[in-house]
């Protein structure tokens, strides 16, 4: 549904470099909010993938490094 839409458009923007303020202008939320989303995402992925962070890698490492 659009949880999906919003992961990938997360992605992409964290990907371009964009800094949690700018995703949040861009995509019409709080900063806050881009915080809660990342926070979620990467909760995600760590259930899928227990080694994803293991080495204290932050999301945005991470997701440009994929």
């Amino acid at each position: 549904g659009s949880e999906m839409c919003i992961r990938d458009r997360l992605c992409m923007l964290i990907r371009l470099h964009f800094s949690n303020a700018q995703i949040a202008t861009f995509i019409a939320v709080s900063p806050a909010s881009v915080s809660q989303q990342k926070f979620r995402l990467k909760k995600r992925m760590m259930q899928a993938d227990g080694g994803l962070f293991a080495d204290g890698e932050t999301l945005d490492t991470v997701v440009c490094h994929v």
